[in-house]
């Protein structure tokens, strides 16, 4: 008879098994710190609560790792520990849509927090037990045994499916391994009538941190939170200076260069570019305290000087009024040549030179223009402006510089032209067009339309086109012109183009193509007493004289009286005598 004490083998290994169970589970309670889960709540724009979820703390000094569609439309966020402390999320230290990811920064004096289990990690093995810990406020409860039903690998990481239910509540809460770091963070299934949850390889997180790309990134541009900077300063500044290009809201640039220049108060780079981005805003006392800033490290004076008289320039240009101190043309100046003074190069000079410019003293900053365009950084542009600059002067003597500065400007390219080369034929056409050499601007005026495209053109380019080559006596190709700025101008203003042409057949005796024209534009516009004088002029010149002087008598009716020679004419056959 067996003693009442005897316990069978299968019941010793039972007792044992859970007996190691119970165990693991205490030593995995015990690597869980109580306030390192936390509940995330998101706010709207005008305050209501958008969302409430959960996320957990990977540092000490209040960085946490949140699902990223918490954040989305929200503009204010909390991350509230197990303890009921309360700490407001102030800047985005990573983020990935794509994994459902975000790193947040709400800072707090010292938070529990838990550890991401390196990059180069080994994954969980299928069939394996792991902890979940979900975010409580009571003491005694104790982390889930979640069980791996199904690990799927992505290259070096993988994606876990549970036995965990698939509950809001785990949503965004980490899982731990045996030596309580994080392996896995918890998401929801999303597979059709699925109960168990799944699970994001935690290691993923090392992938969301911030980069200097990251000021361009769509993930971060779709948040409405500020971006923490990357952790180098050549990093961080590369992060600032894309993201104040980027067109970015102010709530993400501002705080940004803020950031930088607490980081690095002895970088004259942070200094420059929260003065610029404070003038672009018209914050103009802030902007002269930052210039000043930067002065007092000593460093680099002459680009302090520089930029100085560049925003300084800027505000002058864009609204000289109000003013600021002393903020004026003469101080811009005065700073562009103390940049020049420190350190002489071509950039300092053509910065006096667009100041003069401003100030209207053309000569002087023509000659500026000119002298940079011979320097070692000259560029056909700045020949350009030296031509522009000394045309403005008035100075009819100054037009073979003028002419010269410009064949230097176009030189710089080869036919057929880029588009980069365009103003420069233009500009150079409109001179000639001064010194009637017709058909050198026609030729340019060519040349503009191959670089720019006939499609990217209008009707007052082709009419500009159609005087030149009429005045070149180019008649066929006039005509041309005026049908093309008709087609461009459409039905409104097109008619008008068409009477160009009809204008150009009455000059060059073509007169049957001019009275068609004329009396197709008196059918479309038949309140213009320019197209029944020229229908009535060329049905004359025909010897339609009834209807030549039916026409003209209409034109008179119309308003013009210059036509009374043309009736007298035709009245005494005296015409094209």
């Amino acid at each position: 008879m067996l003693s009442p004490y005897y316990i069978s083998s299968d019941t010793m290994r039972k007792t044992v098994s859970l007996l190691i169970a119970s165990l693991v589970s205490l030593c995995l309670y015990a690597a869980v710190p109580s306030a390192a889960v936390v509940n995330v709540i998101t706010y709207d724009a005008q305050g209501s609560v958008l969302h409430s979820g959960y996320g957990f703390y990977v540092s000490a000094d209040g960085r946490a790792v949140v699902p990223y569609t918490l954040l989305q439309d929200a503009y204010r966020a909390e991350v509230i520990d197990a303890k009921g402390a309360r700490s407001t999320v102030t800047r985005l230290a990573g983020a990935s849509s794509a994994l459902d990811i975000a790193i947040v920064y709400a800072p707090t004096r010292k938070a529990d927090f838990l550890t991401i289990a390196p990059a180069e990690g080994a994954a969980l093995a299928e069939g394996s037990t792991a902890t979940l810990a979900y975010y409580t406020t009571n003491k005694k409860d104790t982390p889930l045994a979640a069980t791996i039903t199904r690990a799927e690998t992505y290259g070096a990481y993988a994606y876990y499916t549970l036995s965990t239910d698939n509950s809001d509540k785990y949503f965004g809460c980490p899982l731990l391994d045996a030596t309580g770091q994080v392996v896995g963070i918890v998401q929801r299934s999303v597979g059709k009538d699925a109960t168990s949850a799944c699970a994001v390889d935690a290691r993923f997180v090392h992938q969301c941190g911030v980069e200097a790309i990251s000021a361009l990134g769509s993930d971060y541009a779709a948040l409405h939170f500020p971006v923490m900077l990357p952790e180098q300063e050549q990093d961080a500044y590369s992060f600032v200076y894309m993201l104040t290009r980027s067109g970015a809201a102010d709530e993400k640039v501002k705080p940004a260069l803020d950031d930088y220049v607490a980081a690095y108060p002895d970088s004259v780079k942070g200094y420059l570019e929260r003065a610029t981005y404070a003038t672009e805003h018209l914050d103009f006392a802030a902007a002269d305290a930052d210039i000043k800033a930067a002065l007092a490290t000593g460093l680099h004076a002459d680009e302090v000087h520089n930029t100085y008289a560049n925003l300084i320039l800027s505000k002058q240009t864009a609204m000289p009024e109000p003013a600021y101190g002393d903020w004026t043309l003469e101080r811009a100046l005065a700073e562009a040549e103390r940049a020049y003074a420190i350190r002489p190069q071509g950039l300092y000079e053509l910065q006096q030179a667009s100041v003069l410019f401003v100030m209207q003293r053309y000569a002087e900053a023509a000659a500026l223009y000119a002298a940079v365009a011979q320097s070692s950084i000259g560029q056909p542009e700045h020949h350009y402006l030296a031509a522009r600059a000394l045309k403005l002067t008035g100075d009819e003597s100054v037009m073979p510089e003028v002419m010269a500065h410009l064949d230097s400007a176009v030189a710089g390219y080869t036919a057929p032209y880029p588009v980069e080369a365009a103003k420069y034929l233009l500009e150079r056409s409109q001179v000639r067009l001064m010194q009637r050499q017709y058909r050198l601007a026609v030729a340019d005026l060519n040349d503009y339309e191959k670089a720019v495209g006939p499609q990217n053109l209008n009707a007052e380019f082709y009419a500009m086109r159609m005087g030149a080559e009429r005045s070149a006596k180019m008649y066929q190709q006039a005509i041309n012109d005026a049908n093309t700025a008709a087609h461009f101008a459409g039905e409104a203003e097109g008619p008008y183009y068409r009477l160009e042409a009809a204008l150009i057949y009455l000059q060059t005796r073509n007169f049957t193509e001019a009275a068609d024209i004329a009396l197709e534009v008196t059918r479309q516009k038949p309140d213009s007493a320019d197209a029944y004088k020229v229908l009535g002029i060329a049905q004359g010149y025909l010897g339609k004289r009834s209807e030549a002087l039916q026409h003209l008598a209409e034109a008179k009716r119309l308003g013009d009286d210059s036509v009374d020679t043309f009736i007298e004419k035709i009245k005494s056959g005296t015409l094209g005598q």
